[in-house]
């Protein structure tokens, strides 16, 4: 937006204020400067003008209106206004009420609308006579970037630039006006421009069924020498309609910044320019709606809690004065709360930290102290070993890393999220309690866009509410595919068998695999378990739930992780000087067995169970793993033990007693039998 200083001079007395007291306070209430001009005046050449362009905030749609802008300025600097008018309007009154009574002898149409919160008002104009565009109304629009044809379409810009309430100008129509809402999409031609009208626009029709305005959309700029002026005002901030946002420059860009407390002035004002300026007759037949449900309240009053400002600014105490410069003022006080008078057009302040984001403007972003978090002590060398193993580790076996927003939607909430008391959008208004919500996303976008099946990993924290504290971790989370084999049940084992391998490089003894009853949105209700450490759950594996497998036609399974990483041992990970043993020179024995066991037996504790409990064992594997055809509860596993002693050479009588100890060991821990 660019304006003059000349402007602003001729309503209000600023001239004890210097340019760059100006500008700092601009900036200061967010008003951001992007550059000043200094241009001669073209009725006076030795008098310069300073003009600045001023970028408003976007959610400060209001000050794009003359008036307001004004109003804001007056605040904020103090200025003395030149009401004029106000003074003069006591002496011309009697020409003033002679004017009203010519149009006392009106008729009203009513507007057949199935809206009670849409205001709609229409006045037919006979004649104008088309003269050029004043020099004055030039000058003022070239501020707004006009695109006005004629000297109708001028004054209706100049009175939306003024108030901020838009008109259209319709096609002369004695028919019967109507307001209804689409029933299905359709096409427009415009002034050969073709528009696009979704199902549920609002549109105004005549009786023959002929559009001739779109709410928020189109506006007819052909005049003739014949017209209606309509202008309908519509509160966009609540949306009761539920207007949706359309492929157009318009938007609802006028409509946010339309004040019904300002429609009557406004329409005044563009009806007295047409009459005085072109000469313009006003019919005395007045289209309108009935009445809406309307709020005409000048102020909307907020409630805050008195300690607010002091607490999330960390000031001392509360300046009344300070908001007092933004127009808004302290109406009553309780022993707790405060009671602030806001403006009707203050549309962007409806909350209490909306109040307190004001005050801060005002304050300035450099006058007040920082509120930082408690510092504490922690290890961050070992923190940085381990993360730099499983970053290596999974690049290793072909895993992507991906890093997310820490902020997601909504649509996402859990029992321990924790809200944003002011957030940008829906979309980023709480804090994440998981990575695998984001993780899933970029999954299954990959096999949409690219139809591969890749796996992805990520490091980072999550935050959860615990009895009123917020608690903050750091997590690793992964997500992969696994090929459907001939008998799918192998697929679950694969991938249980990929996290103990993983697990195993940290060394913890006390990971312990559970049957998970967690409920949770992203998890199979009956594939998934928890890995406990000393009672507390540190990470939960499963696979991807039923839904997103036939939602997406996933035809491999889908298996998610994620890990508590404050429970991982990094001391493992540190490098030790190997020992060097001696060699035997007498020869190993090799036995293959295969045994039937639960599915639920934790393979890393079956491993070190075996391994400590034979002499002479010099390697221990799993070589084959297969469903037990008998059960389901069980499946059969194939395992490799090779004996070899440094002191004899076994006999096969020494290897089969120490295998049938074994045998009577797994039966009476894990009811393990031997498979013929």
């Amino acid at each position: 937006m660019e304006y003059s200083l000349q402007q602003i001079n001729k309503l209000a007395n600023y001239k004890n204020l210097d340019l760059n007291t100006f500008v700092e306070t601009l900036n200061l209430i967010g008003l951001e400067i992007d550059g000043i001009f200094i241009e001669k005046l073209e009725e006076k050449n030795t008098i310069s003008d300073i003009k600045i362009e001023i970028k408003i905030p976007a959610n400060r749609e209001d000050l794009l209106s003359e008036m307001i802008f004004i109003e804001e300025l007056a605040t904020v600097f103090l200025l003395h206004l030149y009401e004029t008018w106000k003074h003069l309007k006591k002496q011309y009154f009697f020409l003033l009420k002679k004017n009203y009574f010519q149009y006392s002898n009106y008729s009203i149409n009513l507007i057949d609308s199935e809206f009670q919160d849409l205001l709609t008002y229409a006045i037919k104009i006979n004649s104008y006579d088309t003269i050029e565009v004043p020099k004055w109304i030039s000058k003022k629009l070239n501020k707004v970037d006009s695109k006005a044809n004629n000297l109708i379409e001028s004054l209706i810009e100049l009175t939306i630039f003024e108030w901020g309430q838009n008109y259209n100008s319709l096609f002369d129509n004695n028919n019967k006006l109507i307001i209804k809402r689409s029933q299905n999409d359709d096409f427009i031609l415009i002034n050969n421009d073709k528009y696009f009208i979704p199902k549920g626009s609002i549109l105004l029709k005549n009786s023959e069924d002929k559009i001739l305005s779109i709410l928020g959309l189109i506006n007819h700029n052909t005049v003739t020498k014949s017209f209606i002026l309509e202008a309908s005002f519509y509160n966009i901030e609540k949306n009761i309609l539920e207007l949706n946002d359309i492929n157009t420059k318009l938007s609802f860009r006028y409509l946010r910044k339309s004040f019904l407390n300002n429609f009557k002035y406004s329409f005044q004002r563009l009806l007295t320019l047409i009459e005085i300026i072109s000469n313009g007759t006003i019919d005395k037949k007045i289209y309108k709606t009935t009445n809406g449900n309307f709020d005409l309240n000048h102020y909307n009053l907020l409630k805050v809690n008195k300690n607010i400002f002091q607490k999330i600014l960390n000031i001392p105490n509360y300046d009344n004065n300070i908001l007092t410069k933004a127009n808004i003022k302290l109406v009553c006080s309780t022993l707790n709360e405060l009671y602030f008078r806001i403006p009707y057009y203050r549309t962007d302040l409806t909350r209490e930290i909306d109040l307190i984001e004001e005050y801060t403007r005002f304050i300035g972003y450099k006058n007040f102290k920082e509120i930082l978090p408690q510092s504490y002590i922690s290890n961050f060398l070992n923190k940085n070993n381990y993360i730099k193993f499983i970053k290596q580790f999974f690049i290793l076996n072909n895993f992507n890393e991906v890093f997310t927003n820490s902020l997601i939607s909504e649509l996402k909430i859990e029992e321990s999220t924790i809200f944003l008391k002011n957030p940008l959008n829906k979309d980023l208004s709480i804090l994440r309690s998981s990575l695998i919500p984001n993780l899933l996303d970029i999954f299954l976008k990959n096999i949409q866009f690219v139809s591969n099946y890749s796996k992805f990993f990520e490091i980072g924290r999550i935050y959860k509410q615990n009895d009123n504290k917020i608690v903050e971790e750091e997590y690793l989370s992964f997500v992969f595919p696994i090929e459907n084999e001939l008998n799918n049940k192998l697929t679950w084992f694969k991938a249980k068998g990929f996290i103990e391998y993983f697990l195993s490089f940290f060394g913890n003894k006390n990971f312990i695999f559970e049957k998970s009853d967690l409920i949770k949105n992203y998890y199979h209700p009956k594939k998934t378990i928890i890995i406990r450490e000393n009672k507390k759950i540190v990470g939960i594996f499963g696979e991807i739930h039923p839904k997103y497998k036939k939602m997406y036609s996933l035809k491999s399974n889908i298996y998610l992780f994620e890990l508590n990483l404050n429970s991982v041992n990094s001391k493992n990970l540190e490098s030790n000087l190997k020992i060097s043993k001696e060699y035997s020179k007498y020869p190993s024995i090799t036995k293959d067995l295969s045994l039937t066991i639960s599915k639920n037996i934790n393979f890393s504790e079956l491993r070190e169970l075996i391994l400590h409990s034979l002499e002479d064992l010099k390697h221990f594997e799993f070589f084959d793993i297969y469903p037990d055809e008998n059960s389901f509860e069980n499946i059969s596993i194939g395992i490799r033990l090779e004996f070899q002693s440094y002191t004899k050479t076994l006999l096969t009588d020494e290897i089969e007693l120490k295998i049938n100890q074994l045998l009577l060991l797994l039966e009476n821990n894990y009811k393990i039998n031997l498979k013929f």
